[in-house]
Formats: C-alpha cells, sequence, structure tokens
C-alpha cells in the first residue's frame, strides 16, 4: 500500500490508520519519489493526493496504470467537485474522495481495494508448480 500526500501530517495519519487496520504502508511525499518506489517495488494499492507540489494525482494515475494497469488507484481531493471526481475515474482511478473525509472511509475503501486487487492477480509462472510436458504421439 503506497499513500502519496505532500502534507506529511495527513500522510502519515492515513498510514497509521490502514496499518491499524493489517495493512503494510509505504508512504512518498512527492510524485516522482512516489513513481521510483513503485517501481522499484510495486503495491496492491495506491491512495494518492489529487493536486501536489510535485505533481498531478492524475498524471500519477497514468503513469502507475502504465507500469501495472491491474493496480487500484484511489484519489483524494481537496478541490474536489463532481467534475473532478468523475475525471479520475473516467481516467481509471478505482474511487475518488473529497477531503476532508473520516479515515474510516479511507479504511473500507482501501480493504475493498484489496480484495479487487487480490480477485484479479494472476499467479506468476512459478505460484502455478511446475509445468509438465506432454509426451509427443
Amino acid at each position: 500500500m503506497l499513500v502519496v500526500d505532500d502534507l506529511a501530517d495527513l500522510a502519515q495519519t492515513i498510514a497509521s490508520e490502514l496499518e491499524a487496520a493489517g495493512l503494510v504502508t509505504e508512504i512518498a511525499m512527492t510524485g516522482p519519489s512516489a513513481l521510483r518506489r513503485f517501481a522499484e517495488a510495486p503495491t496492491d494499492v495506491v491512495v494518492t493526493d489529487q493536486r501536489m507540489r510535485s505533481a498531478d494525482g492524475l498524471d500519477m494515475l497514468g503513469a502507475i496504470q502504465r507500469m501495472d494497469p491491474a493496480v487500484p488507484v484511489i484519489v483524494m481531493g481537496a478541490f474536489a467537485d463532481a467534475a473532478s471526481a468523475a475525471e479520475a475515474v473516467r481516467r481509471g482511478a478505482f474511487d475518488h474522495v473529497s477531503k476532508p473525509f473520516p479515515l474510516e472511509t479511507m479504511t473500507s475503501l482501501v480493504q475493498r481495494a484489496c480484495r479487487q486487487r487480490a480477485d484479479t492477480r494472476q499467479p506468476a509462472p512459478a505460484e502455478l508448480g511446475p509445468r509438465r510436458l506432454k509426451p509427443e504421439a
């Protein structure tokens, strides 16, 4: 789970709430650092702010989707209106949450995204077990 927000207190509060719910969470304070972390060690879910000094959340959404189209990305925005929420979802966001929001709402949303991710995850070839070749006739 990766939380991306340039407001350290908010990012830490969200991460702490998600960790209390049993989720392993990392924080990135900038768009570039989030993309580096995700490229090095992809996470099951990303929560990103829509507007940060270092990046646009919708651009982050696109970059993450190019690396892994199946990862759910939740966009949160303080300047949210119906149009920006619709745009985020149109671009493929799992959901859009307007700030301020109850922490329980974020936890529930992330847990739902984790379940979706688990349902869509394809096992790696090594997880499929040994391959057996059919004898040629």
